[in-house]
């Protein structure tokens, strides 16, 4: 392509100034043909360069004939009948996943009802969002962007190579529930979820086999459920080889419909971390559900400075632990609506430790911050919850644990000592 430019000569300075430019659009505006698109030689591709239309519209409806969806939209399936924006970005992802470039989108409306799928076997994806809106619609349960699932273990030990980085993406139905999950790509490893509003879905990402991985300033408005995380659901996926362990919610904001599921599921997953994060709206069944499925190396969880502010409660806790053994630390949380802060059971004959320390406020139920079965815990300088420590064990419904006086060490199960903040 030959770059023409005009400029009117005001000193050398801004001869100097103009050649640069010229030669950097130049540089920019080599194009090389790929499918039928011409896609500028840099390094990122765009959705509109496969022809995203930016509409609510089919191929037959934007006029565009069999032949052309032949020549331009070759290689994914498409039909007359599917929507065109859906099929920019499924050629936008092959293109990026086969070449390494990032996917850059517009801050604008796109629109599609079908999966955009991602190759099982890929280095890393990027996509920057720009705010965009991916508008969807449909009731069948599947991803908006989704990637098949590993034939066995072996295949997604395999898979867990890849890694994603998502930012700036709105997912969902501005005016109608959508019952879709946002993102669901299986075993990545080192992934980052960042910026990515998800409204009126029945979940926003699910996790699984994803291990290191963070997702942080993403927003759910009214969807049943927010983020999950969790263990490998393909042939020969257990508890304790396909974890997503050691990540991370972080700068999160969940805002509950009126009867929600929960904000964070991790299940069977350790080392897993809730910082920063407001759940709030109407009503969840529970803020943060964890659950061990009964694995023995399932140890760890930490909620650090996260707030809960559902103005109807939440049915079941905002914190739901099932544990088999390891320890659980909940820390500098707030709450201001009605529900226990911790629902606690011990599975299969063990004594998990729960540690609850410095919660800035609560509003119990009917005088119960706690619900309990069979757990040891640590009560440590929790903000006017506490006056008299023997009085412990009348703040847990359930299987009230025994107050301990003695070190921890020599308190048996089913106990909780108490530090109280000295006034």
């Amino acid at each position: 392509m030959v770059c023409k430019a005009a400029c009117r000569k005001s000193g050398f300075l801004t001869v100097i100034i103009w050649v640069v430019q010229i030669h950097l659009v130049c540089a920019q505006q080599q194009v090389i043909a790929t499918n039928g698109n011409h896609i500028l030689k840099r390094p990122y591709v765009d959705p509109d360069d496969f022809g995203a239309i930016h509409a609510d519209m089919t191929f037959l409806q934007a006029g565009i004939s069999q032949e052309e969806l032949n020549t331009n939209f070759s290689g994914i399936g498409a039909t007359l009948q599917d929507p065109v924006d859906w099929a920019a970005w499924q050629l936008a992802v092959n293109e990026a996943v086969a070449t390494g470039k990032m996917i850059i989108a517009y801050g604008d409306y796109y629109w599609k009802d079908k999966q955009v799928v991602i190759p099982k076997f890929f280095k890393s994806l990027t996509i920057t969002g720009a705010s965009c809106y991916i508008n969807v619609t449909g009731t069948n349960g599947s991803a908006v962007f989704f990637r098949n699932k590993p034939a066995d273990n072996q295949e997604a030990n395999t898979m867990v190579n890849s890694f994603v980085r998502i930012d700036g993406l709105q997912i969902g139905s501005r005016n109608n529930f959508a019952a879709r999950t946002g993102i669901d790509l299986g075993p990545t490893y080192n992934s980052v979820y960042k910026g990515i509003d998800c409204f009126n879905l029945a979940e926003a990402i699910h996790l699984r086999f994803a291990l290191n991985t963070e997702v942080e300033m993403c927003q759910a408005f009214n969807c049943t459920k927010g983020w999950t995380t969790d263990m490998g659901d393909w042939p020969d996926a257990s508890n304790s080889n396909s974890q997503s362990n050691h990540s991370s919610f972080n700068h999160c904001r969940f805002s509950a419909g009126d009867s929600s599921d929960y904000a964070f599921g991790i299940y069977a997953c350790s080392g897993w971390s809730v910082t920063n994060c407001i759940v709030e709206g109407f009503k969840v069944r529970t803020g943060i559900d964890w659950d061990a499925k009964g694995s023995p190396v399932v140890k760890g969880l930490s909620v650090f400075n996260t707030h809960f502010e559902c103005v109807n409660g939440a049915t079941e806790g905002f914190i739901k632990l099932r544990m088999q053994g390891g320890v659980a630390v909940i820390d500098m949380c707030y709450g201001q609506y009605p529900a226990y802060l911790v629902n606690a059971t011990a599975l299969n004959g063990t004594y998990p430790f729960i540690e609850v320390s410095h919660t800035l406020y609560w509003v119990p139920v009917s005088g119960k911050y706690f619900k309990n079965s069979g757990c040891n815990w640590a009560l440590n300088y929790n903000d006017n919850m506490l006056v008299n420590p023997q009085q412990a064990a009348e703040k847990f419904a359930g299987k009230a644990p025994a107050y301990c006086p003695a070190p921890a060490s020599q308190c048996g199960g089913n106990t909780v000592t108490v530090n109280v903040i000295p006034r």
